[in-house]
């Protein structure tokens, strides 16, 4: 039996031993106080009865509590967690240490390209049109800016086109003769953060790598491993990596989000989030769980492990807004856990999402890899 006063009160002894083994509750002096979303569990999963003023709560309401508390999303990733035998213990926090970088992308020194064509700007399609096809191939095959003739048959076709991003850099690099600063100009008007995903596009272009559109897979840029070439004497080379830009100022509706990682990873791409560095502060933010997960294929808790994430969780209609997730991120690379957000559908299934930090060597902005976890 749990008690509902201000907070929720488990003073039976053996119901409280239980519970204080299955980890739920803080124990005061024998009696087990719980959280709204552990309490909420108990009578939901494990047929815990719970009181209010000597009279019985219907699980009905204790649902409406949590739609009026506004943390049913909450509850839901909080139940599939517990439910699969693992330890969640609401709003808590613990440092573990420094969060580790996962993985290193090595940049490898660019070729200085001494080659040098002109080109007309389509604002209407943002492509530039060159005017030396034997230069462009040049930058086509060795470098692999640009398409020349038709996409992955470049012998059909006479044109040599680059878009917006690869215009702007050969531009930069004094390899293009075109007017940049008009493309600059339309693509802030027309490309939401234009200025962003170029600044990204060339930290990664610096750094040997090419950067191709990602399009067809949900994303700003598909990246390839730095020497990679579209030369025809071999098969064509796919992409390991797509690349989604994702500013603080910005916003993405939760499923928008799902819809693109579910597609990179569906062609069994890594999917890699970018966000531009800014000097602003991150806000200050507080994890809705703390998860303990598996060591060695066994569940840990408090006695036997380390938590490994803060979870953050929202419903698939939610907003996820940049500077929200740059400062979860930033919360969790001090505390030495990892980003776990929890996407709720309007089943209530729960999709887990494990952000890990990585790096790109000598790269300024800040870079995660997103994949599926299954608890």
């Amino acid at each position: 039996m749990i008690e509902w006063k201000k907070e929720f009160y488990c003073s039976d002894a053996e119901e409280t031993t239980k519970l204080i083994n299955g980890f739920f509750g803080e124990n005061r002096k024998g009696t087990v106080v719980l959280s709204f979303y552990e309490a909420l569990f108990l009578a939901d999963i494990r047929n815990f009865r719970i009181f209010k003023n000597g009279k019985e709560v219907p699980i009905e309401k204790m649902f409406e509590e949590g739609a009026k508390k506004g943390v049913l999303a909450k509850y839901f990733a909080f139940r599939e967690w517990r439910n699969r035998g693992l330890v969640a213990l609401p709003e808590k926090e613990k440092k573990v240490g420094r969060g580790r970088v996962v993985k290193t992308y090595r940049s490898r020194k660019t070729e200085e390209i001494m080659l040098r064509l002109s080109g007309k700007f389509d604002p209407e399609n943002f492509f530039v049109s060159c005017d030396n096809y034997d230069v462009g191939k040049e930058l086509y095959m060795k470098h692999w800016f640009g398409q020349l003739g038709m996409y992955k048959i470049s012998h059909l076709g006479k044109n040599y086109v680059l878009d917006s991003y690869e215009a702007i850099y050969l531009w930069k690099k004094n390899i293009l003769e075109v007017d940049g600063k008009k493309i600059l100009s339309e693509g802030e008007k027309r490309i939401p953060y234009f200025k962003d995903i170029y600044k990204i596009y060339e930290e990664w272009r610096e750094r040997g790598y090419v950067v191709k559109t990602g399009f067809k897979f949900g994303s700003h840029f598909r990246i390839y491993m730095p020497g990679v070439n579209p030369s025809q004497d071999k098969e064509w080379i796919h992409s390991k990596h797509v690349l989604h830009v994702f500013p603080r100022k910005a916003t993405l509706l939760a499923s928008d989000w799902s819809r693109a990682i579910r597609v990179a990873h569906g062609v069994r791409k890594t999917f890699i989030l970018a966000i531009p560095k800014e000097m602003k502060k991150p806000k200050e933010v507080k994890p809705h769980f703390m998860l303990y997960h598996r060591a060695g294929g066994v569940a840990t808790n408090p006695k036997t492990g380390e938590p490994r994430f803060y979870l953050f969780a929202i419903s698939e209609d939610s907003m996820i807004s940049g500077d929200f997730l740059y400062s979860a991120l930033e919360k969790c690379r001090e505390d030495g856990v990892e980003l776990l957000l929890a996407i709720v559908d309007r089943e209530s299934s729960v999709t887990y999402y494990d952000i890990k930090r990585i790096e790109l060597e000598e790269g300024k902005n800040s870079y995660f890899e997103i994949e599926w976890l299954q608890p």
